[in-house]
């Protein structure tokens, strides 16, 4: 009889024993791998999960598991010290030679996560609850919760800290080995609140940090895209830029959340809305916008909390935020690794609130514009310092995209072509350009353009 005609097993009423239904232990083994083991009965022996097991049991209660071993068998690291027995209650561990354990209630909501995306050769996934958890490689002089296995990463890297309302902050703590959050490196000892998305490196690993928190607890969290167009979510409602029915409410919006959680002066909120109107009436009718903004949020009583007001400010509560495109395209440009520029120009997909014509908007505008031609200027410097030549000249053409009259992405794209011998790339990079600047802007190339101009007709 082949396998598939093979009868089912009969399953006896014993087989659905548990002596504990929640708690559950949670082993990292030497090789990067990792097991999850419930308790189907009372006491379990360690010996078939890991090596080091050999002569250890964990015995488990309603809130805690009992881990106790023989004489001859090898001691755990328990709060710092070698042990024969220790107590663990829910989010503590002990190592056990090379392996990590740790005790989970899984009635527990996670708050966040950690996922490795790069420098790790096995994947990792680290749920997070509210607690702190230390991040670094393996050490005997303290204890990691996030232990990262990579040379580059030091042995007291960050800790990832508790904040209000279920999120996190990191916490760079190295000297040696860098800690960014999305491009922008942590000076040492700089503590930074985490928001959902935000790419982690540490040395050079990459973490994907998820604020999942929110959502377990059955709260919204507020999304905006105002690069290209005007969009925004709020739980599962979606609204598009015609959803506003009063133009200003969506506004004042879009500039709540380009400060992202940061407050926002009242006098400057009206100064930009209402620039002609007295104090008072500014401020009535600031809060008639108030009344359409949260009216078309369809905020319920216990959901206006997303609005916090002050006589004197307005922001958005910071934790009930989840991303907004033009303020993270501005933290990553503003940072100081490639990833970070690249991942900003990917994020660039027009202009800020390109349907606003006020001076404010404007303002915004062309801050973001500026930034990210000059992510591609150092983009395309960076790769041509690794003489990558090609992504050099990808990047200086994406530049030249946004900003088709930028002599110096011009001059970069021009020496990266000609670097790998294509004067003709060159020579018609130099006639698109020009052609730009005598259109547009009504001059000739500088100089330099023109003198690699005329290197690259030399050149066959």
């Amino acid at each position: 009889m082949s396998n598939e005609e093979e009868a089912t097993q009969a399953v006896s009423s014993l087989d659905f024993r548990v002596a504990n239904a929640y708690l559950e232990l949670h082993l990292l083994l030497a090789d990067g791998s990792e097991r999850w083991l419930s308790f189907g009965q009372e006491s379990l022996p360690l010996d078939p999960l890991c090596p080091e097991g050999e002569g250890w049991t964990a015995q488990v209660s309603d809130q805690t598991v009992h881990f106790a071993s023989t004489a001859a068998s090898l001691p755990c690291l328990w709060q710092g010290h070698e042990v024969r027995e220790a107590v663990l209650h829910p989010g503590e561990s002990l190592e056990l030679g090379a392996t990590r354990i740790w005790l989970v209630d899984a009635r527990r909501p996670e708050l966040a996560s950690l996922d490795s995306l790069e420098g790790m050769e096995l994947p990792r996934h680290w749920p997070l609850r509210p607690q702190a958890y230390r991040m670094g490689r393996r050490t005997s002089s303290r204890h990691n919760h996030l232990e990262i296995p990579h040379p580059t990463v030091s042995r007291a890297q960050a800790t990832l800290l508790p904040a209000q309302g279920g999120r996190f902050a990191l916490l760079a703590e190295s000297n040696t080995s860098p800690t960014a959050i999305n491009g922008r490196r942590l000076e040492w000892n700089e503590i930074a609140l985490l928001h959902h998305g935000d790419l982690i490196k540490v040395g050079q690993v990459s973490l994907r940090f998820r604020q999942t928190g929110h959502e377990t607890a059955g709260k919204k969290i507020l999304t905006v895209k105002s690069l290209g167009g005007f969009q925004v979510q709020w739980g599962e409602l979606m609204l598009a830029e015609t959803a506003w029915k009063v133009e200003k409410a969506g506004w004042l919006l879009a500039r709540l959340a380009w400060a992202w959680g940061q407050p926002v002066s009242v006098d400057l909120i009206m100064e930009m809305l209402w620039p002609e109107l007295p104090a008072l009436r500014g401020r009535k009718n600031l809060s008639q916008c108030l009344g359409g903004l949260k009216q078309t949020l369809q905020l319920q009583k216990d959901e206006e909390e997303l609005l916090l007001r002050t006589p004197a400010s307005l922001q958005l509560n910071p934790s009930l935020l989840a991303e907004h495109d033009a303020y993270l395209v501005k933290r990553l440009a503003d940072g100081q690794e490639a990833a970070g520029w690249s991942k900003a120009l990917d994020l660039y997909q027009g202009p800020f609130l390109p349907g606003n014509f006020t001076d404010w908007a404007e303002l915004i505008r062309q801050e973001l514009h500026g930034l990210v031609v000059d992510c591609a200027v150092k983009l395309s410097a960076h790769h041509s310092k690794m003489e990558n030549w090609n992504a050099a000249v990808k990047e200086a053409q994406r530049g030249l995209v946004l900003d088709p009259c930028h002599e110096g992405l011009a001059l970069q794209a021009m020496e990266a072509n000609l670097h790998q011998g294509r004067s003709d790339q060159a020579v018609r990079c130099f006639e698109m350009v020009r052609k730009q600047l005598q259109t547009v802007l009504g001059v000739e190339p500088g100089i330099e353009l023109l003198r690699l101009y005329h290197r690259a007709k030399l050149e066959p």
